[in-house]
C-alpha cells in the first residue's frame, strides 16, 4: 500500500518531461553529434585513401603552383631522381653557386612562382650533436610574398627534394631503380614473450577511447537526470503541491514514480538517438563502395582500396569489442546501467526532499555530485592513462567499488576485460549497495518530504534511518 498511486506518478512524468524542450532540444543535438562521428568514421578513411580532400584543403599536390625551380648541388651525388617535378612539368636548371646566390635575392623579391634549392654536404658540430661525420643538406628558398608561394607547399616541395635526392643516393651506389621503394623498406624491430598476443594499434587506441567516451556518456546521462529529479520533488515540496499529492498518493510512491519516469525517459532518448545512429550507419557503410562504382580503370582500384581501408579500419573496431555480440555481456550492461542511475537517481531524490528552500538544493547536492565525480574519475582518469591498453589496478578497482562501477563497468565488459565471475561479483555489489539505497528511501521518505527547516545532509539522514531502526 505505501507505493499506492506509482504507476500514475510514472506516466504524468514520463509523458510531460518528453514534451519539454529541454529533452527534445538535447536529443536532437546528441544524435547530430553522434550521427556525423559515425558518418565519419565510415566515410573519412575512403576520402583520405582516394585524395577526397584536396580540393577542401587546398588542392594538395594536384594543382602545385612552382614554375621553376632552380638547383645548386655542391655535392659529387648527381641530382636524378626528380619524378616529383617532372610530373608536374615543374621547369628547373642547375646553377653554380654564384649564379645561385645572385638568382635567390631576386626570387626572394620577385613576384614570380620560383624556388632554388641548394644541396650542400655539412659535417656535424660536435658541440651541439652527438653524431659524427657528414650529413647532405638541402635548403629551398622561396618568395617573401606568401602569395605567389606558400609556405606549405614550399615544405611539400622540400619534402619531394629530400625524397628525390634520397633515391639519388641510392642509384649512385647502384640500387637499380626498379628496385628503390624496396631499398627503402623500413625494418621495424619489436620484443615479444612467446604466446603473447600482439596489439594492434587500433586495438591499444580502442582499448583507451572506448572506456573514457563510455564512462563520460554515463556520467552525464546519471549526473543530468539525478539533478533533474532533486529539482522536481524540491520544487513540489517548496510550492507545497506536495502537500496536496500526499493526500491521495502515498509519498514513497511519489519518488518511485519519478525516478522510474527518468530511467523511461534515459531510455528513451538513448534508443532515439541510437535509432538515428543506427540509420545514419546504414547509409554511410557502403559509401566507399557506392564511391568504388562511380570510377573506372585505375581510379576504380585506387577507390577500391579506399573502400578496403575504411572497412577493415571498422572491422578490426568492431572485432575488439567482443561484448559488442554476446548478449550475456549485453545484458549485463542494461543491468549495470538501471542499477547505476537507480542508485544515483534515489540519493538525489532523498536529497531534494530534504530542502526546505529550492535556493538551498544545489549546495545540499553537492555531496552527492563529489561521490559522483569521484566515482567517475576513476573510471575516466585510469582509462586515461592507460596507454597500452592492458589496464592498471585504479581501473581494476574501479570497476568493483558501486560509485565507479556504472561508469567503467560497461566498456570493460564490451571490450572483453571482464570475465563472466568478475562481472556477476561487480553487479552483485552494485545491487547490494542499491538495495540498500532503496531500504534507506523506503524507512525515511515520508518523514523527510514533510521536513521543514534546514537542508538535510546525508549524514543527516543516514542518522534519521538509523534512529528509526532503534
Amino acid at each position: 500500500m505505501r507505493f499506492k498511486g506509482w504507476k500514475q506518478i510514472f506516466g504524468f512524468n514520463y509523458v510531460q518531461y518528453i514534451k519539454t524542450k529541454a529533452f527534445i532540444a538535447s536529443t536532437i543535438v546528441m544524435a547530430v553529434i553522434f550521427a556525423l562521428i559515425i558518418a565519419g568514421v565510415n566515410i573519412i578513411p575512403s576520402l583520405m585513401e582516394k585524395g577526397g580532400f584536396d580540393g577542401i584543403f587546398g588542392g594538395g599536390e594536384d594543382d602545385p603552383q612552382l614554375e621553376k625551380l632552380y638547383i645548386c648541388n655542391e655535392t659529387d651525388i648527381a641530382f636524378v631522381n626528380l619524378s616529383y617535378l617532372e610530373s608536374y612539368n615543374i621547369e628547373t636548371e642547375e646553377l653554380s653557386r654564384k649564379d645561385f646566390d645572385r638568382i635567390s635575392e631576386e626570387i626572394a623579391k620577385g613576384e614570380k612562382a620560383y624556388a632554388a634549392l641548394l644541396i650542400s654536404k655539412a659535417e656535424y658540430e660536435a658541440e651541439y650533436e652527438e653524431k659524427e661525420g657528414f650529413y647532405y643538406d638541402l635548403k629551398l628558398y622561396r618568395p617573401e610574398n606568401e602569395d605567389v608561394l606558400s609556405e606549405s607547399e614550399c615544405e611539400g616541395i622540400a619534402e619531394a627534394c629530400r625524397d628525390g635526392f634520397k633515391n639519388s643516393i641510392l642509384l649512385s651506389l647502384g640500387v637499380d631503380e626498379n628496385e628503390l621503394e624496396t631499398a627503402k623498406l623500413e625494418v621495424n624491430a619489436e620484443t615479444f614473450v612467446f604466446g603473447e598476443e600482439e596489439n594492434s594499434a587500433i586495438k591499444e587506441i580502442v582499448g583507451v577511447v572506448i572506456p573514457m567516451v563510455i564512462s563520460a556518456l554515463m556520467f552525464s546521462f546519471i549526473v543530468t537526470y539525478a539533478q533533474i529529479i532533486a529539482q522536481s520533488i524540491a520544487q513540489e515540496k517548496t510550492s507545497r503541491v506536495i502537500e496536496l499529492l500526499i493526500t491521495s498518493v502515498r509519498p514513497l510512491a511519489i519518488i518511485t514514480g519519478k525516478v522510474l519516469a527518468m530511467l523511461l525517459v534515459a531510455i528513451t532518448q538513448v534508443a532515439a538517438i541510437g535509432s538515428v545512429c543506427g540509420i545514419v550507419s546504414v547509409i554511410t557503410m557502403p559509401f566507399a563502395a557506392s564511391a568504388n562504382s562511380d570510377v573506372t580503370g585505375g581510379a576504380a582500384a585506387a577507390a577500391g582500396d579506399g573502400a578496403a581501408a575504411g572497412t577493415d579500419t571498422i572491422s578490426e573496431i568492431m572485432n575488439v569489442m567482443p561484448g559488442l555480440f554476446n548478449p550475456g555481456s549485453i545484458i549485463a550492461i542494461i543491468i549495470t546501467l538501471i542499477l547505476g542511475f537507480l542508485f544515483y537517481a534515489l540519493l538525489a531524490g532523498l536529497v531534494g526532499a530534504g530542502v526546505s528552500r529550492i535556493e538551498d538544493l544545489a549546495a545540499s547536492l553537492q555531496p552527492l555530485m563529489m561521490i559522483a565525480m569521484l566515482g567517475f574519475f576513476l573510471s575516466y582518469m585510469s582509462a586515461a592513462f592507460n596507454e597500452d591498453g592492458s589496464g592498471n589496478i585504479v581501473m581494476t578497482i574501479s570497476r568493483y567499488i558501486p560509485i565507479s562501477s556504472p561508469f567503467s563497468l560497461p566498456p570493460a565488459i564490451l571490450l572483453g576485460q571482464m570475465s563472466a565471475s568478475e562481472t556477476v561479483i561487480s553487479v552483485a555489489f552494485l545491487a547490494l549497495l542499491t538495495a540498500l539505497t532503496v531500504l534507506l528511501v523506503s524507512k525515511v521518505y515520508e518523514t523527510i518530504i514533510l521536513y521543514s527547516g534546514n537542508p538535510l545532509k546525508l549524514g543527516q539522514i543516514l542518522k534519521m534511518a538509523k534512529n528509526k531502526d532503534n
